[in-house]
């Protein structure tokens, strides 16, 4: 009987050292992640398109973009693997590292090489509005500008104030009428200096705010005295 157990236990040795040659070794070779858009040191604004190529012998289950080392919930799980980032909140001018994570039926992890891209949505806004012509006409200032041609204009809006800092700021004028570049302001008084400022708001609520421009200087409209001096 001896001999008996020691023969199947030898058996059994046989038999499991002969299965485990034709058994398959488990998968621990992660996918290999490759960013193709944006390139490396490129702008990007609006809604930005991140594209990536995830390979695996196994099988891909799923990609992520990470940006700045956090990731951030874009997940695409079939090919063609992308991403739209959405760039509007972010600062005009701030850099952004970006990766993609990917991983693979059996789990295993690996990360794209990382890119810098910097992010600009001025380009997407009209341009604030940096000189404002301004005139006296008899009974008021007559105010003129630019006409703004950008694609995303939504209105104009003219403020008025006797401050600097456009404190406690009056609007004055209001439209949503590109070619509507002159407005006359026949309730300013000659005698007092004022400021006055225009923004332009474009479709995406963004507003851009122009220089702040001082009327001409009241003693221009000051009476004359007999001696040709001002009073």
């Amino acid at each position: 009987m001896r001999k008996i157990a020691i023969s199947l236990t030898i058996l059994f040795t046989i038999i499991n050292y002969s299965c485990s040659l034709f058994r398959p070794d488990k998968d621990e070779t992660p996918p290999v992640i490759v960013m193709n858009s944006p390139a490396h040191l490129d702008v990007v604004y609006e809604t930005a398109l991140v594209t990536c190529t995830a390979t695996d012998e196994e099988g891909v289950a799923g990609t992520e973009l990470y940006v700045d080392d956090v990731g951030t919930g874009l997940i695409d799980t079939t090919a063609p693997y992308s991403f739209e980032w959405n760039t509007l909140e972010l600062e005009n001018g701030s850099s952004h590292i970006l990766y993609v994570q990917g991983w693979d039926i059996n789990d295993n992890y690996s990360n794209s090489d990382t890119i810098v891209v910097y992010v600009d949505n001025s380009i997407i806004h009209p341009a604030p509005i940096e000189n404002i012509d301004i005139s006296y006409q008899a009974i008021g200032y007559l105010v003129s500008w630019p006409m703004v041609e950008h694609e995303r204009f939504s209105s104009y809006s003219l403020r008025r104030s006797e401050k600097l800092n456009m404190e406690g700021a009056l609007t004055l004028f209001s439209s949503s009428v590109a070619a509507d570049t002159v407005y006359f302001d026949s309730l300013a008084n000659p005698l007092v200096s004022y400021f006055y400022q225009l923004l332009i708001t474009d479709d995406l609520n963004y507003v851009s705010v122009g220089a702040i421009v001082e009327s001409p200087s009241p003693v221009s409209f000051a009476p004359l005295r007999p001696d040709g001096n001002t009073q």
